[in-house]
């Protein structure tokens, strides 16, 4: 594997924009660590990954590092734009995860799934508060969910991070 991995990063304010290029693997490890020294102040992190030729389990394991340090620090963070190479490990890593029970790998790889559906389910997530706000009823018959719509509203802790950050880029005029 070619080691010219490198993580470009945008801060605007307490956004940062990450955009790792080249290939995701076991070398990508002293970049992905020197992120954790740059993040402090940084509410949201959107990570782009149009520019990652090709991913191995060791760069998947450096994104689920980052991933777990985010949660840690409570920063939200967004992983998009996936190219078919990558796109098709974590289907891979995902199929583990649906191994008959007691198999040794069911369960294992669940925090895949979160990388690859953060964004598609904070904008859900985000219509639906949208709605129910807009209706100014906090839901339908006191059941907390918008009229129509079986999802809920996401639990009151997590409703700050969506203001302002889900689903902008995909509004209907």
């Amino acid at each position: 594997m070619d080691c010219d991995f490198r993580i470009t990063l945008r801060r605007y304010g307490p956004t940062a924009h990450l955009t790792p290029t080249g290939e995701l693997g076991l070398e990508a490890g002293p970049e992905f660590d020197r992120l954790r020294d740059v993040l402090d102040g940084v509410d949201v992190v959107a990570c782009d990954m149009g520019h990652v030729t090709f991913m191995d389990m060791a760069g998947l394991n450096c994104l689920l590092g980052l991933g777990g340090y985010a949660e840690t620090q409570g920063i939200a963070l967004f992983v998009y734009n996936w190219r078919r190479q990558p796109a098709r490990l974590l289907e891979l890593v995902d199929e583990l995860d649906h191994a008959p029970d007691g198999h040794r790998c069911a369960g294992r790889w669940a925090a895949s799934r979160a990388l690859r559906h953060s964004l598609r389910d904070r904008i859900t997530a985000g219509r639906t508060l949208g709605a129910a706000r807009t209706l100014g009823t906090g839901g339908a018959a006191g059941e907390g969910r918008c009229p129509g719509s079986p999802v809920s509203p996401p639990p009151r802790a997590c409703r700050p991070s969506l203001r302002g950050h889900a689903g902008h880029e995909n509004r209907q005029p």
